[in-house]
């Protein structure tokens, strides 16, 4: 056979079987991702198998892009605008979670003679939880609209973030070839690197990717839209690779500016066939990357990685989130649902033995404490209530009193932090002021690597002419940095003034004392910016002369286009408000019910009618769901959005995304009505449309009937387009137009009901 013979052999072998792995585990009541691993895991191995992949680097290949997928996926469930709805405590909770692992583990790799690189990869293994995992068990358990499962989506999707960081930064240090430099200044320094690079794309992105799919939209083409989505995923993946990151990180930025735009629930539905088959591949390359002979050496290490998930890390979450004044049946809670690993420890670890810095045992090790803390995370789960009872019995007065000192201690410190006035004025200038710093810093970090670019591109081409030009390149970048320049020295220049203010008020020379405070902020923070932007001048490509022309071009566009750039910047501020400020409207009924707390015997369980569901088209009071089994609806979602205030006669269809509530037994009752299928729902779709003419002849049975009489579209699904009478046309006829002898019909109707409706015209036989 051919090579892409053995190819598509291999991936046939490789999509079958996941399909029945998966299918396995979804009986097993296991997560997919278990099947497709110990898919990958035997098919991998010829010793057990006579069905094995032939051509693993093509595979590998695929898995690259099961990688690209995976990671839109995830931004696409991150809504930038919602991360401030999951609460200080999530945030705060997970850097605590984050920063305790590393120097926890770190430390006893360190005291077990483990080197420095080395640890660092074991550490990051366990910082980052598998946000599909949890949510498939939060889910099936129920949890998913209590507040320790809100608490615990909320720690596994920003520690999404804590990932995309991991890998930026581990693949720095193994693109440098480094493993010794992670002091702080490196870390530093690539963790700069890494939030001046993603400030740049999010807000560019932002402001054109969004406008430019409406334009897109208008067409309403949804292939055109497609194509365009697919073609801007690669290319900021490959933009990524460009600027020294991963595949991982621009998809990942894809997917959060993709999911800020009103195209979501269409982007969604488009790619998640395609995200499903080229996860699998991914997930079963990494089993298939697993050699059976080092299993049993990595054993021990398995254990060890599995106590850490299921004892360290609910452990430092309940910690962290007592910390943060979190009852502790919440915090226990929270803290067993966030045990489970999976897609970014593979890929960490992928990342690291590929590049030969950690031993071939990282990626079983990943492998092993996922598949392990996937099938007891929901054990612990399902029992999680009565083991936060258990510890949250009042042990001793002296314990219960200190605990509410300390609440009333924090609650103290809130609202004096809401009630300051000069915070409430300084930090959202303060944040502009560094997100804008960022963004310049990255702007000036990486013109420096595509001049080169450009400049080698150049050479290459024997495009000799553009090299004496080159230079000039840096006046394109100075005016563009212009705008952003603007809108930091007013936010810097806003921020002194209310600093003056604040500190002016209280003294007798107060204008006097504020005008000099002003003026020395102003000095002061001139000085600061004037040194932070030398600091990026390419000295080795620019002239001497050029830098006096540049500052002479840099003064005279301030002086001629400040209020200008003030507008762009106030426009660009709009447009990115405008953007983020674009959501979907909560059915209100579901915030309400999402409040329910724990010992009610009440839970919420999410559902999705089937496709060819038994009751289509019926209203709620007609399904009477409630009265049968004692279940609520509580909230509708139909394509993405949320049908406001369902009621009785809100009507149900395929597809449609339910909130139940109720006890287990009144949910599990509901489901299996909800899941009844029709086998007798047509299959009729738009291709099988027809429309025909059909002449009535004389002795016709339907002459002198009307067409409500004959109710046509009730008994065969079909509509009279129009009627010819002679040599007059009436369109769209009335209920109660009467047939006549030589009218001639055009019917819309399907080829299975058109030689019925024929039947009924033909004229009868005496």
């Amino acid at each position: 056979m051919t090579e892409a013979a053995y190819f598509i052999r291999d991936l046939s072998v490789i999509l079958l079987a996941a399909a029945l792995a998966g299918y396995c585990c979804k009986r097993l009541s296991l997560s997919p991702i278990v099947g497709y691993l110990g898919a990958g895991l035997f098919i991998g191995t010829p010793e057990v198998t006579f069905i094995y992949v032939v051509d693993e680097e093509r595979i590998h290949l695929l898995s690259q892009i099961g990688v690209i997928f995976l990671m839109f996926s995830i931004g696409l469930g991150i809504q930038l605008k919602r991360l401030k709805a999951l609460g200080l405590s999530a945030v705060i909770a997970t850097v605590l979670i984050a920063f305790l692992l590393l120097t926890i583990i770190r430390a006893g790799a360190g005291l077990a003679g483990i080197s420095a690189i080395e640890g660092l990869f074991f550490a990051a293994l366990f910082m980052v939880s598998s946000s599909a995992i949890i949510g498939k068990v939060l889910q099936e358990m129920s949890m998913a609209h209590e507040r320790s499962g809100r608490l615990a989506m909320g720690i596994t999707l920003l520690e999404d973030f804590v990932a995309i960081a991991l890998i930026t930064f581990l693949g720095s240090l193994v693109a440098y070839e480094a493993p010794d430099s992670s002091g702080g200044v490196e870390v530093l320094k690539s963790l700069g690197l890494l939030g001046g690079f993603v400030i740049l794309v999010l807000i560019a992105g932002l402001l054109i990717i969004p406008r430019v799919f409406h334009k897109i939209s208008k067409t309403h083409s949804h292939e055109l839209e497609a194509i365009f989505i697919g073609g801007l995923l690669f290319l900021m993946a490959i933009l990524s690779v460009y600027a020294g990151y991963s595949f991982a990180l621009g998809a990942f930025l894809c997917g959060l500016i993709i999911a800020e735009t009103r195209q979501l629930p269409f982007v969604e539905r488009a790619f998640s066939g395609m995200k499903d088959v080229f996860a699998a591949v991914f997930f079963v390359a990494i089993g298939m990357s697993i050699q059976i002979s080092v299993i049993p050496s990595a054993l021990h290490w398995i254990l060890l990685g599995t106590l850490i998930c299921l004892i360290l890390r609910p452990l430092l979450a309940t910690v962290s989130l007592l910390l943060l004044c979190e009852d502790s049946r919440t915090s226990i809670r929270t803290g067993l649902s966030v045990s489970p690993i999976g897609e970014f420890s593979f890929i960490i670890a992928g990342m690291g033995v590929a590049s030969g810095v950690i031993p071939e045992r990282f990626q079983v090790i990943a492998v092993g404490v996922s598949l392990l803390t996937s099938l007891i995370a929901p054990v612990l789960m399902a029992r999680s209530e009565g083991i936060a009872n258990w510890f949250s019995r009042p042990r001793s007065q002296f314990w219960m009193e200190s605990i509410a000192a300390y609440r009333k201690i924090w609650g103290d410190f809130g609202k004096r932090q809401q009630t300051s006035i000069l915070w409430r004025l300084l930090r959202f200038r303060i944040l502009q002021v560094i997100v804008q710093v960022l963004f310049i810093s990255a702007l000036l970090v990486f013109a420096n690597p595509i001049y080169h670019a450009v400049e080698n591109s150049s050479q290459e081409a024997g495009h000799d002419w553009l090299i004496p030009v080159l230079p000039y390149y840096w006046f394109v970048v100075s005016v563009l940095i212009l705008i952003p320049l603007v809108a930091l020295w007013r936010n810097v220049n806003a921020v002194s003034m209310i600093i003056a203010e604040s500190f002016a008020r209280k003294t007798r020379r107060r204008a006097t004392v504020q005008k000099g405070l002003i003026f020395v902020f102003r000095v002061l923070t001139t000085l600061l910016l004037f040194f932070w932007l030398i600091n990026f001048l390419p000295y080795e490509t620019v002239r001497g002369w050029m830098l006096a022309v540049l500052g002479v071009v840099i003064a005279a566009s301030l002086w001629i286009g400040w209020r200008r750039f003030i507008r762009w910047h106030s426009d660009m501020e709009i447009a990115l408000h405008e953007t983020l400020s674009e959501h979907k409207e909560f059915s209100t009924s579901a915030q309400h019910w999402a409040q329910a707390r724990q010992g009610w015997g009440i839970s919420l369980h999410e559902f999705q009618l089937p496709d060819r569901f038994k009751a289509a088209g019926q209203t709620l009071s007609q399904l009477a769901l409630r009265k049968r089994t004692g279940a609520t609806i509580v909230s509708v979602e139909r394509q993405g959005f949320p049908v406001s205030h369902p009621g009785p006669q809100t009507h149900l269809y395929p597809g449609d995304e339910l909130l139940l509530m109720g006890n287990s037994k009144q949910v599990t009752a509901a489901i299996e009505i909800l899941n009844q299928e029709d086998s007798e729902i047509s299959d009729q779709n738009l291709d099988s449309v027809v429309m025909e003419s059909m002449l009535i002849k004389e002795q016709s049975p339907i002459v002198g009937k009307t067409l409500a009489q004959l109710n046509w579209p009730r008994l065969f699904g079909a509509q009279v387009a129009a009627i010819r009478r002679g040599d007059s046309v009436e369109q769209s006829p009335a209920p109660n137009w009467v047939m006549q002898t030589g009218d001639e019909l055009l019917i819309i109707c399907s080829d299975a009901t058109l030689g019925e409706i024929q039947k009924t015209i033909e004229p009868q036989e005496p």
